[in-house]
């Protein structure tokens, strides 16, 4: 593992971004099937990603004024309202604090109504979860085990999406993703090259103004810009972590900031999710608010694919 400065607190995270400064064992290769839709839409994949939920035991827990449960119930219910996606990608910080079996069993309450309706979420860690607590809750969804981060391919009829982790150590704000699962991606990317691929990741690679640097972000985000970079299929990266959403370009490669479902560090700033919709030369975004009407609600965003 590569060395890493010191871990920056969580209260110490929440200054830097309120002053706008903030803006599994060994990898498995092995493809995860995607749910079944009961239409199929012609050219076209649609996956939901939702990010930073911070779901608590309690669930009366509140953060930043920003009710924790209640509002990913919401976002549940916004995702099963709408058209049926595909996937569903939860981009990590599933848990509040440290990751404790009570949070993720509260978090299975939650997310219930998207299994039952045969939508599990396919989960990833971030900063804030214990990889092996959310093995042991959902040994199906997280493909997290051990102490060691692994990635995953998710196939879909026109897409590869590979869901990564970059969990280091469980409350350091920092990630890595570290050599084995760098190694790993590119081999898995350069088996189908003419395959569009996407990557959703927790901590942010770094951008051009810097939200989610080294210290914040991925500590070896540079390196995985470098590996995409010359691997043209792969036509977009989504992450968690900054709980608002930037967007920004490397080499043609989009990097794209999820909301957050939870708190905000900004007053006004959008909560909820975004569904992508995978066409044959461009992306489809598609901003889905807690409630309906709310701010941001049904906006779309059209992004040319590399």
């Amino acid at each position: 593992m590569l060395s890493s400065p010191r871990a920056l607190p969580r209260r110490r995270l929440l200054r830097l971004a309120a002053a706008g400064v903030a803006a599994s064992a060994l990898p498995v290769a092995a493809s995860i099937p995607a749910a079944a839709s009961p239409v199929r839409r012609l050219n076209t994949d649609r996956v939901c990603l939702l990010a930073d939920p911070h779901v608590a035991a309690a669930p009366g827990r509140r953060l930043l004024g920003a009710s924790l449960t209640p509002n990913l119930q919401a976002a549940v219910r916004r995702v099963l309202e709408g058209p049926r996606p595909d996937a569903i990608v939860l981009a990590g910080d599933c848990a509040a604090d440290e990751g404790r079996p009570g949070d993720y069993r509260q978090l299975g309450r939650v997310l219930a109504p998207l299994a039952a309706a045969g939508l599990a979420p396919h989960l990833t860690p971030g900063n804030h979860d214990d990889r092996a607590a959310l093995a042991a809750a959902f040994p199906h969804a997280s493909g997290a085990s051990g102490e060691q981060p692994g990635g995953r391919r998710l196939r879909l009829a026109g897409s590869d999406w590979y869901l990564l982790d970059s969990l280091r150590r469980t409350d350091e704000t920092p990630g890595e993703l570290g050599a084995a699962q760098l190694a790993w991606l590119a081999a898995s990317l350069d088996e189908r090259p003419e395959r569009p691929a996407f990557l959703v990741v927790h901590h942010p690679p770094g951008s051009r103004r810097n939200p989610g640097g080294r210290g914040v972000g991925l500590d070896d985000g540079q390196r995985l810009l470098k590996l995409l970079a010359p691997r043209r299929q792969v036509k977009a990266l989504f992450h968690g972590h900054l709980h608002r959403m930037t967007r920004w370009n490397h080499e043609g490669l989009h990097v794209v900031g999820l909301p957050a479902t939870s708190y905000t560090f900004r007053p006004l700033v959008f909560r909820g999710h975004v569904s992508v919709e995978v066409g044959l030369n461009h992306l489809v975004l598609e901003r889905t608010a807690l409630r309906a009407g709310g701010r941001g609600d049904g906006k779309r965003t059209t992004l040319a694919m590399r």
